[in-house]
């Protein structure tokens, strides 16, 4: 991309040597120089001025004007302007500093607090999976009932029974459970139990 000639440090060098020009040869006015170059005085003003690099044609016209040697003044402005219009390189984005030894201990934790929290969070959820399933041994045979406290099984003594919840949910006294040895599951007389573990 081609720049417009904004003050850069060999702008700034050029425009401050071109006013010493000027200043050398008298400081002729604005009038005298548009005679000598054949520019508008505006133009003249505008170019010593300002920040900008001025156009070849103003600068050599100013050069003359102000008795300067206009080859030497030609290969200045040359050198300048194909400064300003060569795009400067964008330099290489520099690789990511690797990581420091404070932050990979601070990674690892995190992670081993993440795999805590993952296990223990497992571990409550398979407890409390567990905390209803009891193991019951029957101590004396007797009926399996449904809802209603119909008959639908049998159990017997030195049977086992796994029982999910304590609350009597239809009779009072009575657990709801599956039968190992049958698989029937319903409500059996607790006094007719005894706890042996709790298992999942």
């Amino acid at each position: 991309m081609v720049s417009d000639g904004a003050a850069t440090s060999d702008v700034v060098e050029f425009l401050a040597d071109l006013r010493a020009l000027r200043a050398e040869a008298g400081a002729p006015s604005y009038t005298a120089l548009a005679r000598g170059s054949g520019l508008p005085r505006s133009t003249l003003h505008d170019a010593l001025t300002g920040a900008r690099l001025p156009s070849r044609e103003v600068t050599l016209g100013l050069v003359r004007a102000c008795g300067g040697d206009p080859d030497a003044w030609q290969r200045r402005w040359t050198a300048v302007r194909t400064d300003l219009d060569e795009p400067t390189p964008t330099p290489p984005a520099a690789p990511p500093p690797p990581p420091s030894h404070r932050l990979r201990v601070a990674v690892v934790a995190a992670a081993l607090v993440v795999a805590a929290a993952l296990a223990g969070g497992w571990a409550l959820w398979h407890d409390g999976d567990c905390t209803g399933t009891r193991v019951y041994r029957v101590d004396e045979a007797g009926a399996v009932l449904d809802g209603d406290e119909h008959p639908i099984g049998r159990v017997s003594a030195g049977d086992t029974v796994r029982v999910r919840s304590l609350a009597h949910d239809r009779f009072p006294h009575r657990y709801r459970g599956t039968v190992d040895a049958s698989g029937t599951t319903g409500y059996l007389d607790e006094a007719k139990l005894t706890f042996v573990r709790t298992t999942c």
